[in-house]
């Protein structure tokens, strides 16, 4: 804390009073570090600030390219990465070819107002995954194949995993979109990470298909 010497109008300024006061002024100045924008005015400083983005990069992060397409970073299930078109999601790492995108045009959506981009596989009659059925797909309900509502539309699917589909087939949503009134689709993340899929069995070719982040 600085106490300036008192001083009164018509008072000499000394050598000690200008240094003191100059002291104090420098002590409490503002210091702008990276990213940072000082501002002065007669009103005062205004501070604004710009840090620079960090982008992260999860797996199966989804993003919409443009209206009607999504382009979706590598990701594995049980150790499998998924294809679009016949392209595996890496690319030109795997392949040789370009990272593809997800064309859907104008998006399914339930009855809710939501559809979703999912990866679907197929099992073998082990309920193993089968690495070749493993696709993205864009889909008005992850847990109905015929783009009809499930029974219990909104529970039966987050309660004691995803239930399967015919043909032991199985979704798991990726991330969820929206049409908002204006026509414009959004887009909201859902799994961060990695997976690992078990089935559940429950005879006739059904199963419920648990997810779990994936180690590494």
């Amino acid at each position: 804390m600085w106490n300036f010497p008192e001083a009164h109008p018509g008072d000499d300024i000394t050598a000690e009073i200008w240094d003191t006061a100059r002291a104090a002024v420098m002590a409490m100045r503002l210091l702008q570090g990276e990213g940072i924008r000082l501002k002065w005015s007669a009103n005062g400083v205004t501070i604004s600030a710009s840090p620079d983005l960090v982008t992260f990069q999860n797996p199966f992060k989804c993003s919409l390219k443009s209206q009607g397409k999504a382009a979706i970073l590598t990701g594995l299930i049980n150790g499998q990465e998924p294809l679009i078109n016949g392209v595996y999601l890496s690319g030109p790492n795997r392949d040789g070819n370009q990272m593809p995108v997800l064309d859907f045009g104008d998006p399914l959506l339930g009855n809710n107002g939501a559809g979703y981009i999912a990866t679907q596989f197929q099992c073998d009659n082990n309920w193993v995954l089968i690495p070749k059925s493993l696709t993205i797909v864009q889909v008005p309900y992850y847990d109905s194949l015929n783009g009809t509502p499930p029974p219990n539309e909104g529970g039966a699917a987050t309660s004691g995993g995803i239930p399967g589909l015919p043909g032991r087939m199985v979704r798991c949503p990726l991330a969820m979109l929206r049409k908002l009134s204006s026509g414009q689709v959004i887009l909201f993340q859902i799994p961060y990470f990695n997976l690992a899929h078990k089935a559940d069995p429950r005879g006739n070719d059904q199963a419920r298909h648990f997810f779990w982040p994936a180690p590494g």
